[in-house]
């Protein structure tokens, strides 16, 4: 993870069934951007949002580098 920002927008409450979202908003040669929300199943609202980018590196020398293509595919559900 490279960078994180979170909305806290309501509390949820023990046992209340949840539903995370996670959907793509960019996609570069080393990066992509992530929207994220964690929704309340019994009213549909929304109790949490994020923007997540996340960077692929060099396990070695923890450079960027060109994230592969079979996480890609992965990610767009091919």
């Amino acid at each position: 993870v490279r960078h994180i920002n979170i909305d806290y927008h309501k509390p949820a409450h023990f046992n209340d069934a949840l539903t995370a979202t996670a959907k793509i908003i960019e996609c570069k040669k080393a990066s992509m951007i992530f929207e994220q929300a964690i929704i309340r199943n019994s009213d549909q609202q929304c109790l949490c949002s994020g923007i997540v980018r996340i960077a692929s590196l060099q396990a070695d020398s923890l450079k960027p580098c060109k994230i592969p293509q079979f996480i890609l595919e992965v990610a767009s559900g091919n």
